[in-house]
């Protein structure tokens, strides 16, 4: 069975950490999470993840993002391929001022990102059915968002044309990688320039109280001036 909020001590110990306290009732909105989550993928494959794991690998790997840089009220995020809802609904939970936008492509996964949202009360989570791919072609979509996620979706050279046409200018995208993945981010250099963005940080995220670090790719998508170099991971 999924834990109950009060086996959250690294979830709430890093959200402090990371400045965004949780409160009880979000603590209890995880949990709500989890069950749903542990629930529907008794009936088709969501997540490989264990229930007793989703603390760790689910929960607090979405909040990796608050390590690295602030939301202001009113953000509108996009989360790309969101799947089963990662980063997105954390996120949404922690951050309840935040605009999510869960963009899905699997209606069953689309179908099950509803009925969470719903039972969860996350009136700031909005799902969209679409592949990124075709979506970020399209007037309506491109360079509306602040601030667009993505996590273990693709290659970065292959997330890249996903995720920019996205974002508006002055904006980013943050993606959520591997250590493993420096090479691949270092190698789509030439596609984020291409989509008019500069790698602006690398940033190692420690997952506190795991052995885990979490990579995060941070593009800047300028709103004028010359691309600056990016820098090298910290």
């Amino acid at each position: 069975m999924m834990p109950e909020n009060r086996l959250f001590p690294l979830l709430r110990e890093a959200a402090d950490r990371w400045g965004t306290p949780l409160l009880p009732e979000q603590l209890d909105q995880f949990a709500h999470f989890g069950r749903l989550l542990h629930e529907a993928n008794q009936q088709f494959n969501l997540t490989r993840i264990q229930p007793e794991q989703m603390e760790t690998l689910h929960f607090l790997d979405s909040l990796a993002l608050l390590a690295v840089m602030p939301l202001p009220a009113g953000t509108a995020l996009l989360d790309v391929g969101t799947g089963a809802g990662f980063p997105g609904i954390p996120l949404a939970i922690a951050c309840p001022h935040l605009q999510v936008t869960l963009l899905e492509a699997t209606g069953k996964k689309v179908r099950f990102l509803e009925t969470a949202a719903l039972q969860l009360g996350l009136t700031n989570v909005t799902v969209v059915q679409g592949r990124a791919e075709e979506n970020a072609l399209l007037a309506a979509h491109r360079r509306r968002y602040p601030l667009a996620t993505a996590r273990a979706v693709a290659p970065m050279r292959k997330l890249v044309p996903w995720l920019l046409p996205w974002v508006e200018p002055g904006g980013c995208a943050a993606a959520y990688k591997s250590l493993a993945a420096e090479p691949e981010i270092e190698e789509s250099a030439p596609d984020i320039r291409k989509y008019g963005g500069v790698l602006e940080k690398v940033v190692r995220v420690p997952l506190h109280g795991t052995e885990i670090t979490r990579l995060l790719a941070v593009i800047r998508k300028p709103a004028s001036g010359p691309v600056r170099r990016h820098r090298k991971p910290q």
